[in-house]
């Protein structure tokens, strides 16, 4: 992983600032959304009023065919362990949020295409609120990176991934063996 800057397509994109480190309090951040013609925002203590960890994933938008495959291949992932954990009988709350760049519509859209049920897409495009926050965001053209967390129910940080070409997905994977950690939930493998 390189601080500051990502790889895209060979050129080094510098970031605002650094990431934020494992084991510190995760930095405060609003997102947003749009429903029945209503701005919503969401901030860090939204997701954690119900005491369950926060699986946050960002991206520039939704509509590469990275994206696109990060985000289906999360939904499908989350889907499998939340399966695995009711067949073991491990009752399990977790919050699971893309963030992008776009423009809320743009998420509504592709959430009512791919009939997402497991992860909720919102936006960091009005204020870049969680970019910035978390150092996120492209210097020059302030999208975000490519980049996975996962904030325990107390607010921690306790897992961070953030691919050093744009081009790579997270591994989602291991965001998930730390949930299961988190959770006590054993063979939680997707």
């Amino acid at each position: 992983m390189f601080e500051n800057y990502v790889v895209y397509r060979g050129r080094a994109l510098q970031l605002i600032d650094n990431f934020p480190a494992r084991g510190i309090p995760a930095p405060p951040f609003h997102v947003h959304s749009f429903e029945n013609d209503d701005r919503s925002t969401y901030s860090l203590a939204d997701f954690l009023t119900d005491k369950q960890p926060l699986l946050f994933a960002t991206m520039a938008s939704i509509d590469t065919p990275v994206s696109v495959l990060e985000t289906l291949t999360l939904e499908n992932k989350l889907k499998n362990f939340f399966a695995k954990c009711t067949e073991s009988n491990v009752d399990i709350s977790l919050t699971a949020i893309v963030v992008t760049s776009d423009l809320p519509f743009t998420l509504n859209r592709f959430s009512r295409e791919h009939n997402l049920q497991n992860v909720t897409l919102l936006s960091d495009y009005f204020d870049q609120s969680l970019g910035t926050n978390y150092g996120l965001l492209f210097k020059h053209s302030r999208i975000l990176t490519r980049s996975m967390f996962v904030i325990d129910s107390e607010g921690e940080l306790c897992h961070f991934d953030a691919p050093p070409d744009y081009e790579q997905q997270p591994d989602i994977d291991a965001a998930i063996e730390a949930i299961a950690e988190l959770e006590g939930v054993t063979n939680a493998k997707t």
